[in-house]
């Protein structure tokens, strides 16, 4: 995959989202940079650039990581998917994702206020939480984090 040759170049790659499983944070259209990260540095609430077994690639949300015997692996689920994704292993990772343009709006993730949004939706996920706010967030989400109440630069709230 070239992807992968970028990412293993230490280049980022930009491509632009498809789909509904990362709602509310990524929406179809989002133009998303990716970046490379050594396992390592990976951490819950990281959105991961992988590929799956069938060697789609895919962009969810790392729930848990575990370290045995030296080796990582990361359990990953989309924020708005129905099944998680599993385990996966760092052969399977090609980036992690550094930012976000929606329409005018840049929004990158390693800000404090994103980081702790990621976060919560990891936790979401683990604990199930999920299945209660489906395809919406509380309303203080929107107040707090607003990358989740922004369309095209414009507040949905407002």
């Amino acid at each position: 995959m070239l992807s992968e040759e970028f990412i293993h170049a230490g280049a980022a790659l930009r491509f632009t989202a498809n789909g509904a499983s990362m709602l509310p944070m990524i929406r179809d259209g989002d133009a998303l940079l990716i970046k490379p990260v050594s396992p390592e540095r990976i951490r819950r609430g990281d959105v991961l650039l992988f590929t799956c077994e069938n060697g789609l690639p895919l962009v969810h949300r790392v729930t848990r990581r575990r370290k045995t015997g030296g080796d990582y692996a990361f359990w990953i689920e989309g924020d708005q998917a129905l099944q998680p994704d599993g385990w996966i292993h760092p052969k399977n990772v090609i980036g992690r994702l550094d930012s976000l343009q929606r329409g005018s709006k840049t929004f990158r993730f390693n800000t404090l206020v994103n980081r702790a949004l990621s976060l919560a939706l990891a936790t979401r996920k683990r604990f199930r939480l999920s299945e209660r706010f489906r395809f919406g967030m509380p309303a203080c989400f929107a107040q707090l984090f607003p990358i989740c109440s922004e369309v095209g630069g414009k507040r949905t709230d407002a």
